[in-house]
């Protein structure tokens, strides 16, 4: 146990010390007016939802959806692997739907049901096969998933100009989320998923009372 807090600790330690690095840079972007702002930060998601509501969504529901899309998989439960596939598959048709189609977003719950209904019903054989194939490619998955965590939180962030000849939107994708990725992964890997959820929860929680004090780390 003793071990597992001080991972917990170093890993925490870092991504405080990440976050300090990007509010710099946030707060730099803001200031050079590039930057307007999150659409999914604790004061917009409080004007939709309500402040409760709000924070139980940034410091509960998102770290533990989270963690079960991008690192729940990293398992040998087979009902747990179904789960993750099943909410990544959410992510992954929200990201495609709000590129290719925003008109039709309705349908990224159809996805989501579909393919969660799918994973449930296979046989125990194809089941066994995922299992077998996320243990055979976990490294380059791990990278996958780690590119789609930054892809899908970066686009929570209203840049001026948002693509990727823009520099603020680069660092953005390429430094930050990776880099929270990482640390986030490396965590459930050691030490486990209630761990890495624990730390997300954590960040989270960081972020939101800059949410609400008015400083600009989201």
């Amino acid at each position: 146990m003793r071990t597992k807090l001080r991972s917990f600790f170093r890993a925490f330690l870092l991504m405080l010390a990440l976050r300090f690095a990007y509010a710099l840079f946030i707060g730099g972007c803001y200031l050079l007016g590039v930057y307007k702002g999150s659409t999914l930060d604790s004061k917009s998601l409080s004007e939709v939802y309500g402040t409760s509501i709000a924070m139980v969504l940034s410091i509960l529901v998102a770290p533990i959806v989270e963690e079960f899309a991008f690192r729940g998989w990293m398992t040998k439960n087979r009902s747990v692997i179904v789960i993750s596939l099943a909410i990544a598959g959410y992510f992954f048709s929200t990201l495609t739907i709000n590129i290719m189609a925003p008109a039709i977003g309705s349908i990224k719950y159809i996805v989501t049901i579909s393919l969660t209904l799918a994973l449930l019903f296979y046989s125990s054989q194809v089941k066994s096969k995922i299992a077998d194939f996320i243990s055979r490619n976990e490294i380059l998955l791990k990278r996958i998933s780690i590119a789609m965590f930054a892809i899908i939180h970066a686009t929570n962030y209203e840049f001026i100009k948002f693509d990727l000849l823009t520099l603020s939107s680069l660092l953005v994708i390429l430094i930050y989320y990776p880099f929270s990725a990482i640390i986030l992964t490396h965590t459930r890997t050691k030490i486990g998923l209630l761990w890495s959820i624990a730390l997300h929860t954590l960040t989270n929680s960081l972020m939101l009372i800059n949410d609400y004090t008015g400083d600009y780390l989201h």
